[in-house]
């Protein structure tokens, strides 16, 4: 059969998209595929993680009928590596003949349990399932994907990203999408007063990664029970809702975060506590140090563990200021501080293990690495670590456990 030529820079766009699910995971064996088609002049590539499955398409491609399956990984590092105008893809049987800056020989998949070569639209049930996907009776909408990259920007610190963090057993990498986006580590809940999509959603990291690289603004969204499907110019996007293993109970945590009572507040500009925070994260061991915040009528003071940084940072705007000590990780800090795009953040304090951090339209609460306390006005604006017997165990990585109630 004739091959089919395509522009080297179209095709290496379209991989880039793709690759983010070929994730190559052991128990999904999916991951490790391309799949190449080309139906009525219409090039498909398409990727799978098990969870989503993304499919860019390219129109005007002239060429017959044609459809194999790739190893995802030399296929994307040979076309990120071609430097001549055009590719040409020709299907040989058992290799893909790719010619670019030179001709290559790619090595059809076999499947060892049926000895022919792996079709990624029909050896995979997930994927059948996505093609299914059009004959059910299904629910529409649409959303925008500058939404979805506010959300995931803000939210993002709201996940479990580390095994420094000691959070419960079980998935940690989902957004929680009803009137609100939820994200929890355990740790850290964020949520942004945004709503994605029609109905309760429990969305996969995974799935909210793709999306943001959509370069439509409207998306349409078509749903049917627990799979939801996007569908841009170019792309289209398959998922099914994350089953939370541990059943972390999101609505309680929007309770706990809009309900908890505070009795102290103050706001701070945005990059002076940023620029603080680093200047002090110089005098610091590790990234989980803890700092000391100590909320003073003068200003909210912070100083390294180790007493070798101090810096006041002073409030602006409306405050409720009660003399208050705590202490949080420096890394956690960071993150939130680093989460936030507005001019002025909110702080809100005096709970003796959880602070609130809150911005425009998203809200912050961060469990404490220690118990805090009001400190005797004699030792106002004073470190108080020794009045409270720290221990290093309860510096943990910066994190106590089990602060935060559900």
């Amino acid at each position: 059969m004739a091959g089919i030529t395509i522009n080297t820079k179209v095709l290496q766009k379209m991989v880039t998209k793709v690759t983010k699910c070929a994730t190559e995971e052991v128990s999904k064996p999916i991951s490790r595929y391309f799949g190449i088609k080309v139906v009525d002049n219409v090039f498909y590539l398409s990727a799978s993680d098990g969870i989503n499955i993304i499919k860019v398409f390219e129109v005007g491609i002239v060429c017959e009928d044609f459809s194999v399956t790739i190893y995802a990984n030399k296929f994307n590092k040979l076309v990120q590596k071609t430097t001549c105008t055009d590719i040409t893809l020709t299907s040989k049987g058992t290799y893909l003949e790719f010619k670019g800056n030179g001709v290559y020989k790619i090595e059809l998949p076999v499947d060892p349990n049926e000895d022919t070569l792996i079709d990624f639209d029909n050896t995979f049930s997930f994927v059948k399932d996505y093609y299914n996907f059009g004959s059910l009776n299904v629910e529409t909408s649409y959303l925008k994907t500058s939404v979805i990259k506010n959300v995931v920007a803000a939210n993002k610190v709201g996940l479990f990203s580390g095994s420094e963090f000691k959070v419960p057993a079980g998935n940690t990498e989902n957004y929680y999408c009803s009137e609100n986006v939820v994200t929890s580590t355990g740790i850290i809940i964020a949520l942004t007063n945004t709503k994605l999509f029609d109905k309760e959603f429990l969305a996969p990291k995974s799935l909210l990664r793709l999306l943001i690289d959509v370069e439509d603004e409207h998306v349409d969204i078509t749903r049917f029970e627990n799979k939801i499907l996007f569908k841009a110019l170019n792309v289209e996007i398959y998922s099914v809702e994350s089953e939370d293993d541990r059943m972390f109970n999101y609505e309680q945590a929007v309770s706990f975060l809009t309900e908890l009572k505070f009795e102290g507040n103050c706001e701070v500009l945005t990059s002076e506590i940023k620029n603080v925070v680093e200047r002090i994260g110089l005098f610091t061991t590790t990234e989980s140090e803890p700092l000391e915040l100590m909320f003073t009528p003068e200003g909210l003071v912070v100083e390294s563990k180790n007493s070798l940084g101090r810096e006041t940072v002073p409030y602006t705007g409306d405050k409720r200021i009660i003399n208050f000590n705590c202490v949080i990780s420096l890394k956690i800090l960071r993150e939130v501080i680093n989460a936030h795009k507005d001019v002025y953040i909110n702080i809100l304090y005096g709970h003796e293990v959880v602070i609130k951090f809150e911005t425009g339209i998203t809200t912050y609460l961060v469990a404490l690495a220690a118990k805090s306390v009001v400190p005797e006005i004699e030792n106002e604006g004073e470190s108080t670590s020794e009045n409270l017997n720290y221990s290093d165990s309860d510096f943990n990585d910066g994190l106590g456990e089990d602060v935060i109630p559900f």
